[in-house]
């Protein structure tokens, strides 16, 4: 799941953004340039936002380590194409096929 819809869900289940900036003890301004890509998201707070969305967390943080690898660099793709082939191979409940 995008960072972005974590932020979403977990705000949604916290009752507002404010509430879920509050909840990570950080400010709701850097929840926002998280959520729209402009500030990073340590793994500790992909995790705590993971949880309080009720969604996979280790699934959250290997969509983060894949996200902050720079694709320009051949090592860094490698180890990203590498990641996001295990999340391919291990789609979310809602992927799922019948």
């Amino acid at each position: 799941m995008q960072l972005s819809k974590a932020i979403e869900l977990a705000a949604e289940k916290e009752g507002s953004q404010r509430a879920l900036a509050k909840a990570l003890g950080i400010g709701e301004n850097y929840i926002s340039d998280m959520k729209n890509g402009l500030k990073p998201c340590t793994v500790e707070n992909r995790i705590r936002i993971a949880l309080i969305a009720g969604i996979d967390p280790t699934r959250a943080v290997i969509e983060g380590l894949a996200a902050s690898l720079n694709g320009d660099d051949e090592h860094q793709a490698e180890a990203k194409n590498m990641l996001n082939a295990m999340l391919d191979a291990f789609p979310e409940e809602g992927e799922r096929n019948s």
